[in-house]
């Protein structure tokens, strides 16, 4: 089997990884001015230009997710998204943001809650009234990391 080196974007040009050289693998963000305060590992949706609020499975335009807030934000302040990657937070963080003790748990699915707005439950208690929506935020790799894989929702 041969040795092959993994190929790189370098100024617009495709390059193989030069030795000494990493790849980034932080999850993907963007900034944005947060409507509402929120805590770290929160679902948002893009609620105007360049601004975010907190989702909620109720309607239709709350849970459109367009990813978590990667740390505590107050309201009309800026602060990063995390829309794609692994988001690793304390147990207390996630705590906070899933109604978990010790954190998520390794293999299970996490989803847009529809009781409270900027929260995430587990399959057990994803939404099934009619007129909310599931949707799909991510699966835990462990107590503290969410592999954020954000599906299109579904309306019940």
């Amino acid at each position: 089997m041969a040795i092959r080196k993994p190929l790189v974007l370098t100024n617009g040009e495709i390059e193989q990884l030069q030795s000494g050289d990493t790849i980034d693998v932080q999850p993907d963000s963007y900034n944005a001015t947060f409507t509402s305060t929120v805590i770290a590992g929160e679902p948002v949706y893009i609620d105007g230009a360049s601004s975010v609020d907190q989702a909620q499975a109720t309607a239709g335009g709350t849970s459109e997710v367009a990813g978590l807030a990667a740390e505590a934000v107050t309201a009309a302040s800026t602060g990063a998204v995390i829309f794609n990657g692994t988001v690793t937070l304390t147990t207390l963080e996630w705590d906070a943001v899933a109604g978990t003790t010790g954190g998520l748990t390794a293999g299970t699915k996490y989803y847009l809650s529809d009781a409270a707005a900027g929260r995430i439950v587990d399959q057990a208690s994803i939404p099934t009234t009619a007129t909310r929506y599931v949707v799909e935020l991510g699966e835990a790799l462990d107590a503290t990391d969410l592999l954020l894989m954000i599906r299109r929702r579904i309306k019940l």
